[in-house]
């Protein structure tokens, strides 16, 4: 049981998708702050880096326009940033005892304002690290997911099948920036791309990849009636971030009940 549940984690590396203009929301999707007053792009970096501790660098991925913070500054001019042991959470120390041994952001941009096609749209994100390291596959996680947990990056990486898989959510819709991609979907990717055809959805259907349902989060009492307080059922951890009415949904929630009501119920 163990062993199904500690999968081999090595040859996976963590990408964090944060470019991208976020039009909708009005603002730098990555730069929100949750709550507690982390960005959010730095909480969900920290999530990645617990899924795949032996991954000494988190890779984040930025169009050549986003607006970027100190850290992120940091990490493009001098190549990576330290992620402080300080800012991780009690649980996340268990990987990074000190600061040598804390994870690294390294920022990877798609090619530039003469390539305006690559600059729209989560596929530049993903081809831009494609590119840069062609064998890779990859754990994906976008900043559209501001309550995925660390299971659940777990779960993606012990029922991975290459050549892709992802989730899919509540609404039926698959979710191919919670996913794993491997070298040969992010070929078809390309491929599609330079044919004016940039979908990650379309590419998971068209190599059938593993798309897999979100595990059952509802705890019953003895009346067989659902567990629930505070409302946090309507906030899974696919619950998706796109417009600041969405953002306010999610933020004016208490972030780590949400999360602490997800993991306990997994």
């Amino acid at each position: 049981m163990e062993s199904n549940s500690t999968p081999r984690y090595g040859s996976m590396r963590p990408l964090l998708l944060a470019g991208g203009k976020s039009t909708r929301m009005g603002s730098p999707k990555h730069l929100l702050s949750l709550p507690d007053g982390q960005l959010l792009y730095l909480h969900l970096a920290k999530t990645l880096h617990t899924a795949c501790p032996d991954s000494g660098t988190v890779f984040i991925s930025l169009a050549h326009d986003s607006i970027l913070d100190h850290s992120l500054r940091t990490a493009t001019e001098q190549g990576r940033s330290i992620l402080s042991p300080g800012d991780l959470q009690p649980s996340d120390r268990l990987v990074t005892l000190n600061e040598h041994n804390a994870p690294h952001l390294k920022v990877l941009m798609d090619k530039g304002k003469d390539t305006r096609q690559e600059s729209t749209g989560p596929a530049a994100g993903l081809l831009a690290a494609h590119r840069a390291y062609p064998d890779v596959t990859w754990l994906i996680l976008a900043c559209d997911f501001p309550f995925c947990t660390t299971e659940l990056l777990h779960q993606l990486q012990s029922e991975y099948q290459p050549p892709v898989t992802c989730f899919r959510n509540d609404k039926g819709f698959i979710e191919p920036l919670l996913a794993i991609w491997s070298p040969e979907a992010l070929r078809r990717l390309e491929h599609n791309t330079a044919n004016g055809k940039s979908s990650p959805s379309a590419v998971v259907r068209q190599l059938s990849g593993l798309v897999l349902a979100l595990p059952r989060q509802t705890r019953f009492n003895e009346d067989g009636e659902p567990e629930f307080t505070d409302g946090l059922e309507k906030l899974s951890p696919l619950f998706n971030v796109n417009t600041k009415e969405e953002w306010e949904t999610g933020s004016g929630a208490d972030t780590k009940a949400v999360l602490r009501h997800w993991v306990a119920f997994h």
